[in-house]
C-alpha cells in the first residue's frame, strides 16, 4: 500500500530494517566485548596467577555466567518479538538436535580420529612388543587421552562452561538478534561468527605479555581468527539448521574434546621419530582424502 493508503513507503521499510540492523550489530558487539571484558574485570592479583590455578578458573567461570546473564537480559530488552529466541531454546526437538549435532562432528572428525587411533595402538604395541605387558600397553594407549581430559576444573571450564557459555551469547542469543531485522540464514551463518572471531583477538595482549613478538602473536590471531570463524559458522549452521541451540553446544563441547585436526603426518620431519610416523607419512595421501570424505559426508548430514 502506498503512503495515502496509510502503508509504509519502500524507503522508510528499509530505514527501519537498517536502523534495526544497526542496532543488532551493535549489541552483537557489545555482548562480545561484555563477555570478553567480564574476563578482564577478574583481579590483578587472580589473573597473575597460572591459567590452570584452581581460583584462576573458579574465578573465570564466574565472571562467564555473569557476562551471559547480562547477556540474555540484554537480548530479551532489545528484540520486539522474543519467539525466534525460546524456540532455539525450547526443549522440544533439543535431544535430536543433540544427536544429529554429534553426528556431524562425529563423521567430520573421521579422519583425525583414525589418525589418533593409529597412534594409539601403535602406541599400545610397541609397548606390548618391549616386554611391558598388556597392561602398560592399553596405558600407553589411552594415557594421551586421560592427560587431555587434565584435571576436574579443568575439564569444567574446557568442555563445560566455556562451550556452553559461548554458544549461549555467540549463537543462541545474537542469532535472534540478527534475524530480527530480516538478514538471511545465510548472512547469519556468514556474519555470527565474525563477533566470534573478536572475542578471541584479545589472545594478541596476552601473548605479547608472555613474550611473543607483536608479527608473530598478530599472525597466530589471524590463524585463530579464521578456525573460530569457521567453527561458528558451523555452529550457526547447526543450530539453523535444527532450530535448536543445544546441538551447537554439544557439537562445540565434543569439538573441544578432539581439538584442532593434527595434520602433521605431512611432516617428512616427523616421519623420522617413529616407525609409527613413518607409517602415517607413507599414508598420507589417503589420510587426507579421508579428512576430505569426512567434511563431505559430514555436510551431507546437516543439510
Amino acid at each position: 500500500r502506498g503512503v495515502a493508503e496509510g502503508g509504509l513507503n519502500p524507503h522508510g521499510a528499509e530505514e527501519v530494517m537498517a536502523r534495526g540492523l544497526r542496532t543488532a550489530l551493535l549489541h552483537c558487539l557489545a555482548q562480545a566485548v561484555l563477555y570478553v571484558g567480564a574476563l578482564y574485570a577478574i583481579p590483578q592479583r587472580v589473573r597473575a596467577l597460572q591459567r590452570n590455578d584452581v581460583e584462576h578458573i573458579q574465578w573465570r567461570l564466574a565472571m562467564c555466567g555473569v557476562a551471559s546473564a547480562l547477556a540474555v537480559v540484554d537480548t530479551v530488552a532489545v528484540l520486539d518479538d522474543t519467539s525466534a529466541l525460546e524456540g532455539f531454546f525450547a526443549s522440544t526437538g533439543a535431544l535430536s538436535s543433540v544427536a544429529k549435532s554429534l553426528l556431524f562432528i562425529l563423521v567430520l572428525f573421521v579422519g583425525p580420529t583414525a589418525v589418533a587411533g593409529f597412534l594409539a595402538f601403535a602406541r599400545g604395541a610397541e609397548t606390548l612388543a618391549h616386554g611391558r605387558g598388556a597392561a602398560r600397553a592399553l596405558d600407553a594407549a589411552v594415557l594421551p587421552a586421560r592427560m587431555a581430559l587434565q584435571t576436574p576444573w579443568q575439564l569444567l571450564r574446557n568442555i563445560v562452561v566455556g562451550p556452553v557459555t559461548e554458544e549461549l551469547v555467540f549463537r543462541g542469543l545474537m542469532v535472534p538478534l540478527l534475524l530480527q531485522p530480516g538478514l538471511s540464514h545465510a548472512q547469519v551463518i556468514a556474519g555470527v561468527p565474525l563477533f566470534f572471531g573478536v572475542a578471541h583477538v584479545h589472545h594478541v595482549y596476552g601473548m605479547v605479555q608472555a613474550g611473543v613478538s607483536v608479527g608473530e602473536a598478530c599472525t597466530a590471531a589471524v590463524v585463530q581468527f579464521a578456525y573460530t570463524w569457521l567453527f561458528g559458522a558451523i555452529a550457526a549452521t547447526l543450530m539453523l539448521r535444527t532450530n535448536s541451540v543445544y546441538g551447537a553446544m554439544a557439537a562445540h563441547v565434543l569439538c573441544n574434546i578432539f581439538g584442532l585436526p593434527d595434520l602433521s603426518f605431512f611432516s617428512a620431519e616427523q616421519a623420522q621419530w617413529s616407525p609409527a610416523f613413518a607409517r602415517l607419512y607413507s599414508r598420507r595421501w589417503a589420510l587426507l582424502a579421508l579428512h576430505a570424505v569426512g567434511a563431505v559426508a559430514a555436510a551431507w548430514v546437516v543439510w
